[in-house]
């Protein structure tokens, strides 16, 4: 299975390193061989943390699962990333007013159009003080 998880990765607080390895916890639960792409806002700093917490995913998975990082605000990118997936996961940070929610209302919108499946798992909602955020959370 290709997975393809996007989030506020780049930006990574505790909580949200805690649900990357929840939500490998659970594909690896769920399947038996799979593939990661992780979409990042920052790569260079979610390189770091997935080097840092290699050992832990290793520990929850019992498996050493590669992540492919890639530049999510790149669309291309996620283009690539999305085309190349069997399922997409917006995993980790809550859907609120910022402005990447439109980034992950772009790729559940692309997803979509291509067939995959989707989820969000491991995410809050709001605060949503503006309409057009409220609208993007409803597309997704």
């Amino acid at each position: 299975m290709k997975i393809t998880i996007i989030g506020w990765y780049g930006t990574e607080t505790i909580g949200d390193r805690a649900i990357l390895a929840g939500i490998l916890q659970s594909l690896k639960n769920s399947y038996s061989d799979i593939e990661i792409k992780l979409g990042s806002l920052f790569p260079f700093f979610s390189e770091r943390t997935l080097s840092e917490d290699a050992e832990l995913y290793t520990e929850f998975t019992g498996m050493n699962i590669p992540i492919e990082l890639f530049n999510s605000k790149k669309i291309n990118e996620l283009d690539d990333a999305l085309k190349d997936s069997d399922l997409l996961i917006m995993g980790g940070g809550p859907l609120m007013h910022i402005h990447p929610l439109f980034m992950v209302e772009y790729a559940f919108k692309k997803a979509k159009k291509l067939g995959k499946q989707t989820v969000v798992m491991g995410c809050g909602v709001g605060p949503l003080f503006k309409k057009i955020h409220q609208k993007s959370l409803f597309n997704i």
